[in-house]
């Protein structure tokens, strides 16, 4: 009879410890960016939004882009969110009709406030080919209708931090540092060199993905290259670089609101 019990418990345990590694699982998404052409001329590896993700609460689209002049994004309006432009190669040229214009270079970043609706361009300058990420954040609600706003930073301004000799980390958006958002979320590039280890944490109550920007990193078992992303939420992602990686970590606190696309206006 004991024995019968014993059993019983072993299995028992046995069903619970696979439920759980289940569950695991399914936090976790794999996404490959897909690739169009955007503005003039211009090439995007697109992860969000495309099929089987429409948005990603809070985030509305996000694009790698790569722009060879004369392309870009020229003059085109927007409303109802707001955009972090992080530019990684290259200078890139914003003009808005709130006469905001600025030039960004290499490692650095903006944050644009569409309100309540705002025409703006993005063109990249001189000759070199210019390479960087967008990112559209939904406004809650309440910000909507709100007066347009600007923020840009210089690449020395934004906070670096060497973990290690094979790991340094770039915090880009952060509530209270950089770059600030009506929405929270969290930001940030990750550079490791290869056969180094990285731990990737998420704040409480957020989702977040993992990017690879360039190079290869082992996630989750398998190689990931560039383009790929993996999507998790509240367990920890261990990555080691096959090769010297850099992956951008993109998380936030989800809103909960409805998000309604119709081209460049989100309501």
């Amino acid at each position: 009879m004991k024995n019968t019990r014993a059993i019983c418990v072993l299995f028992l345990l046995l069903l619970t410890s696979v439920a759980m590694h289940a569950q695991k699982a399914k936090d976790i998404r794999i996404e490959t960016a897909d690739e169009v052409e955007e503005g003039d001329g211009a090439t995007v590896r697109r992860l969000i939004p495309r099929r089987g993700m429409p948005s990603y609460d809070p985030y509305v689209l996000f694009d790698d882009f790569s722009i060879t002049p004369p392309s870009g994004f020229p003059d085109h309006f927007h409303s109802g969110f707001e955009v972090i432009t992080y530019v990684v190669k290259g200078q890139l040229q914003h003009k808005d009709s709130k006469g905001n214009q600025v030039v960004l270079g290499a490692g650095d970043v903006q944050c644009f406030t569409t309100g309540s609706g705002v025409v703006h361009s993005e063109m990249p300058q001189g000759t070199e080919q210019v390479r960087g990420f967008q990112i559209w954040i939904n406004l809650p609600k309440e910000f909507k209708t709100m007066s347009p706003g600007y923020q840009s930073i210089k690449s020395e301004e934004i906070p670096s931090t060497k973990i290690n000799e094979q790991v340094t980390l770039k915090t880009i958006v952060a509530q209270g540092e950089t770059v600030r958002t009506k929405a929270e979320i969290f930001i940030q590039e990750i550079q490791i060199k290869s056969g180094g280890k990285y731990k990737l944490v998420l704040p409480k109550g957020y989702n977040g993905f993992v990017y690879v920007s360039s190079g290869l990193a082992n996630i989750e078992s398998k190689n990931q290259p560039l383009g790929t992303a993996v999507f998790f939420t509240s367990q920890d992602l261990e990555v080691q670089a096959t090769q010297d990686v850099v992956l951008l970590l993109v998380s936030g606190l989800p809103l909960g609101e409805p998000i309604h696309r119709k081209g460049s206006i989100v309501k």
